[in-house]
């Protein structure tokens, strides 16, 4: 064997090993282009309408959320009206507060004489039954 041969052996040698790993290669990039093709074909048919409804949902989501606006303005002048009517109600209270005090007051001092008094003069009577006719 001259060095011709064995390079020619060598060489068809590569060919077939080369042809060996190529085939299942192109064998399975065969089938995984088939796929992409049924996806992209799959995707081509649904995505419209994908589209379509992503869009309805983002109106409705846009209606609902103006709707959510007008509702918390409303909900915020209620809360400021009842802050008001609070701040109202504490102020009356104060005011009340301030103008029943002294009568309060005066009704609670003229209630502990008026006490006092009677507490005095019953004690006065239970004296003299005890010690006889003296006076206390």
């Amino acid at each position: 064997m001259n060095a011709e041969e064995i390079l020619t052996l060598a060489l068809i040698l590569m060919v077939v090993g080369l042809t060996v790993v190529l085939v299942p290669l192109f064998i399975q990039l065969r089938r995984t282009l088939k796929k992409a093709e049924g996806l992209i074909s799959r995707l081509e048919d649904e995505l419209p309408t994908s589209v379509r409804k992503l869009g309805d949902t983002a109106d409705e989501l846009s209606s609902l959320s103006a709707g959510l606006n007008q509702r918390l303005t409303s909900l915020d002048q209620a809360v400021e009206q009842a802050r008001t009517a609070c701040d109202h109600l504490a102020d009356t209270g104060a005011m009340i507060k301030r103008a029943l005090a002294p009568w309060v007051v005066q009704t609670g001092s003229i209630g502990t004489g008026l006490k006092t008094f009677f507490d005095l003069l019953g004690r006065g009577k239970k004296t003299r039954k005890k010690g006889g006719d003296q006076d206390v």
